[in-house]
């Protein structure tokens, strides 16, 4: 059997280690990376002209290097930034249609993006590179996320050298036709009747570039064959509402789909309103794109609530009680890795080595640099 124990004579010394890394935590590297961002700084003044356009994200790293818990980098779909003029558009792609975060105005200041909610600070900006900090306050300088992002126009171009000599291109996840708005909205699309309640619909659309047109292909439908025509009518006359640049030099675009519109009530009873779930993507491989699952919304807030109590009970010294809280709150959010360093350290200080390098292995295999150093400094294995 194997137990993970700390060596007793550096018991004192962990526990004065782990004192100062409850999280907010390592006071040295708020001002290393201070300095860091303020070099970056002073180079030339990025213009709002610069940034236009879709970003995609390929990289996502905590500035201490350290792995980003569910990134989404691993799934199948990605995140893309588009900047149009003053507003920040961030989409879970790739998709057609469904739900995206609102719109943000934002701001150039100091070579930072400053948005309502949100501040990124700009590290490095090319034709075809972005690399941006998130400059939260609330999140300690070694755990700010910092994100690798490449023009789409690039990626376009890279995904379209590995189809030459054809005159169809095959759409890869990165590589697709965009929508230039929500064609699905009554006031976006005036020309068109909204589908509600489609049934499940999958095929083929293949964009004609030389006639300018749509040709959609259905095999496969859960729909009646009104319905069906219905559907097709519908894409078929929203050619001009798609955004093909980039891909002029092949005849015809062939991006499989899947399409569905799903009514269901917003809350039990005979007077709900009613909500329509649209599911409108492209298949990749043979693949629908389907996101890692993510923390409910309610789950969250709690989390964050019964986080910041154990961090009141932690500086009045009732350190039982506040190992509860964040015992509670990394249960509801597993994604919150300040409860389980906090755990770690709480249980270091009240004498429970085991339980305290438990965390701290768990962190460790998460790719968390600092945990690591706890772990492989403190922690043995026999």
């Amino acid at each position: 059997m194997i137990f993970i124990h700390l060596h007793r004579d550096t018991l004192g010394r962990a526990v004065a280690f782990v004192q100062k890394t409850i999280h907010m935590k390592k006071s040295t590297l708020w001002i290393i990376c201070f300095f860091l961002l303020q070099s970056f700084s002073g180079y030339s003044q990025v213009t709002q002209e610069q940034l236009q356009g879709d970003w995609i994200v390929v990289n996502i790293t905590m500035a201490d290097g350290s792995m980003v818990v569910n990134s989404g980098m691993d799934s199948s779909t990605y995140t893309m930034y588009s900047f149009i003029n003053d507003t920040l558009q961030i989409k879970v792609m790739p998709k057609w249609g469904g739900y995206n975060e609102p719109d943000q105005k934002y701001k150039l200041r100091d070579s930072s993006i400053v948005c309502n909610v949100m501040t990124y600070k700009i590290l490095y900006l090319s034709k075809d590179s972005l690399v941006i900090v998130d400059i939260n306050d609330k999140i300690e300088s070694s755990k700010r996320y910092h994100y690798q992002l490449v023009n789409r126009r690039r990626i376009i171009k890279t995904e379209q050298a590995k189809q030459q000599n054809t005159d169809t291109f095959m759409v890869t996840s990165k590589a697709i036709p965009l929508l230039k708005g929500n064609i699905f909205d009554p006031e976006y699309n005036k020309t068109n009747n909204v589908l509600i309640n489609i049934a499940e619909i999958s095929g083929v659309l293949y964009f004609d570039l030389i006639q300018q047109k749509i040709i959609v292909d259905i095999e496969h439908s859960k729909e009646s064959e009104k319905g069906n025509l219905k559907f097709i009518s519908f894409i078929e006359n929203s050619f001009p509402y798609w955004d093909l640049n980039g891909f002029t030099n092949y005849a015809f675009i062939k991006a499989p789909f899947f399409f569905e519109i799903e009514s269901s009530p917003i809350e039990p009873g005979p007077f709900s309103l009613i909500r329509h779930s649209l599911r409108f993507y492209p298949i990749i491989n043979g693949v629908l794109p389907e996101p890692l699952p993510k923390v409910s919304r309610n789950n969250f807030l709690r989390s964050n609530t019964l986080f910041k109590k154990g961090i009141k009970l932690y500086k009045k010294d009732k350190l039982s009680e506040a190992l509860s809280y964040f015992e509670k709150s990394y249960q509801l959010n597993p994604e919150n890795l300040d409860a389980l360093y906090n755990m770690g350290s709480i249980y270091f200080k009240l004498g429970d080595v085991n339980a305290a390098c438990t965390c701290y292995l768990k962190l460790k295999n998460m790719g968390q640099k600092e945990a690591a150093e706890i772990y492989d400094q403190y922690c043995k294995e026999e």
